[in-house]
């Protein structure tokens, strides 16, 4: 997966695997166990950047989710004055 939107996707795709018995709630909830992982790692990485005062962009999220972050870090910054 590549981006957000694909984890999200893949997702959907398990939770209606589910429910046609393609895969077992086992196998979904080792898919949903994994996810976590993914989303803990960009969790820690945004956070990391933000104690460290920088603004990269993170690919994972995509274009669209890293412009969103960064205005809501300026309007914050707005807020604070």
């Amino acid at each position: 997966m590549k981006n957000v939107e694909e984890l999200r996707s893949f997702l959907s795709r398990e939770l209606e695997r589910v429910s046609s018995g393609e895969i077992t709630p086992a196998a979904a909830n080792a898919s949903a166990n994994l996810t976590g992982k993914i989303l803990s790692s960009v969790k820690l990485e945004l956070e990391y950047n933000k104690m460290a005062g920088k603004n990269p962009e993170i690919a994972f999220l995509g274009k669209t989710i890293n412009e969103k972050l960064r205005k809501l870090e300026s309007s914050q910054k707005i807020d604070k004055k």
